[in-house]
């Protein structure tokens, strides 16, 4: 099937059709809880430019990793938690 405008739209009313006759909701919640949950290109880029420049910029980025310890039989090795 060809990805155009129109049949884009008729996947999307068909899937907000589908959706309503499933939980018994009226169309017009549906289509909200739709419109809600789009993320449009421009704001997930937005998003994704400024995660980028967060880490890059050395104020944002943790000084050093940190460092727990694990004893799992052999000693204490060291393990770098990320995140």
């Amino acid at each position: 099937m060809a990805r155009t405008a129109l049949t884009a739209a008729l996947r999307r009313a068909h899937a907000i059709c589908a959706l309503a006759e499933q939980t018994g909701e009226p169309l017009d919640a549906v289509e909200e809880r739709f419109q809600a949950a789009r993320v449009r290109r421009r704001d997930f880029l937005a998003g994704l430019g400024a995660a980028v420049l967060c880490g890059a910029a050395p104020g944002c980025a943790a000084d050093k990793p940190r460092v727990a310890a694990q004893t799992g039989g052999g000693g204490i090795r060291p393990v770098v938690i990320v995140g």
